[in-house]
């Protein structure tokens, strides 16, 4: 079958965006090569290949965790199931982190929590020659392992550590980062069949209200933030207004801040040591 005939049996199998990304994908080739070469046969083998990744697709399962890859900061990071799959509004968390250490050299920063290692990762390569030193640490070996790939991969200069949030780690951290599970166990049912049947719900939910986990962190963080030092956390789009209690609660005399996503949703909580 053509390009063009196979793209049309699968999108109507899964979403049309879908359908041709996951075929752009295993082809390796740009989306402007697939619509200028959609008259061209696919070999036997790829069609099947394709097919039964449509069947996966159709059955809820994540296109990255398919490809075994996804894409963030403009780099290509491999996933599993063991770990999440990157979201764009982490990338924000990534910029705000790099803000954090513009102009500055040889800081402590710690990624908590690091999954498949994209923060951790992209702040290593993106200051790379400021000497800093980069810990990342998960509590999931199955995680700490798709991570360590990625850093060699991509030939990031970090280390890496199996932790409970920051309870095995001493600092003091200039930077403290960190994407947590968030989501509240009550909040299941309004959650994509994708991420409940797939997705590691070890790295999603918390208790508390989604909180658990940001709790405790920035109790621990009180012993372990420097004099100076900033803690970047990601929230879901709801929780602004309790995280900043959290946060002024556990650092009374830090400036403490939600900053909204570019689409206006409470994304990440700010505190600045002062």
């Amino acid at each position: 079958m053509t390009i063009r005939a196979t793209l049309a049996w699968a999108r109507q199998q899964i979403e049309p965006a879908d359908a041709k990304y996951l075929l752009q994908e295993l082809l390796g080739v740009s989306a402007a090569w697939l619509i200028a070469h959609d008259d061209e046969p696919l070999t036997s083998e790829m069609e099947q290949t394709y097919r039964q990744l449509v069947g996966q697709a159709a059955d809820d399962v994540p296109i990255p965790y398919l490809l075994g890859r996804c894409w963030f900061f403009g780099r290509q990071f491999s996933v599993s199931p063991a770990v999440l799959i990157p979201r764009p509004e982490t990338e924000e968390l990534v910029q705000l982190g790099l803000e954090a250490l513009k102009g500055k050299r040889q800081q402590q920063v710690i990624d908590v929590g690091t999954g498949s290692g994209i923060i951790a990762i992209t702040l290593a390569l993106e200051t790379a020659g400021q000497e800093h030193t980069i810990l990342a640490t998960d509590i999931s070996a199955e995680a700490l392992m798709i991570a360590k790939k990625n850093s060699v991969d991509l030939q990031a200069d970090l280390t890496f550590a199996q932790s409970d949030l920051l309870k095995e780690q001493a600092g003091p951290f200039d930077l403290i980062i960190a994407n947590l599970p968030y989501i509240g166990e009550t909040e299941k049912n309004v959650m994509g069949a994708s991420v409940l049947k797939h997705e590691p719900h070890l790295a999603l939910f918390s208790q508390n209200n989604g909180f658990a986990h940001i709790e405790t962190l920035l109790q621990q963080a009180k012993k372990r933030l420097s004099s100076q030092g900033t803690i970047l956390l990601e929230i879901g789009y709801a929780q602004g207004e309790e995280g900043l209690a959290l946060c002024q609660q556990a650092f009374p005399a830090a400036k403490c801040e939600c900053i909204t996503d570019l689409a206006g949703h409470d994304r990440i909580l700010r505190i600045s040591a002062e």
